[in-house]
């Protein structure tokens, strides 16, 4: 099977390989079974763990940041105060604000 898709964004391309997949697992034969290839579809899984692994990441990055503060300041309020410099620019980012 062979698709040429144009302006189609990562995920839109991961469902579009899912549904595929979906296709050949119930009307082909399982030698005939595959999952898709080429630069584009390794671009939208690679895209996807990324983004995944860099939330994540910062979320912990966040965590050890407030447990340092907590400890070097020696007062769980402050700790706790200090936050506010360190999560502010990650909501103005996502445009929280």
């Amino acid at each position: 099977m062979v698709i040429s898709l144009r302006d189609v964004s990562t995920k839109e391309l991961r469902e579009i390989e899912e549904e595929g997949r979906r296709w050949l697992k119930e009307n082909a034969t399982t030698s005939m079974y595959t999952h898709g290839s080429g630069l584009s579809m390794i671009w939208a899984f690679i895209s996807e763990r990324n983004i995944n692994s860099m939330l994540g990441a910062s979320f912990g990055a966040l965590v050890v940041i407030s447990f340092i503060l907590i400890f070097a300041l020696r007062s769980f309020k402050l700790g706790l105060v200090s936050l506010i410099s360190n999560i502010a620019p990650a909501l103005m980012a996502f445009g929280a604000f």
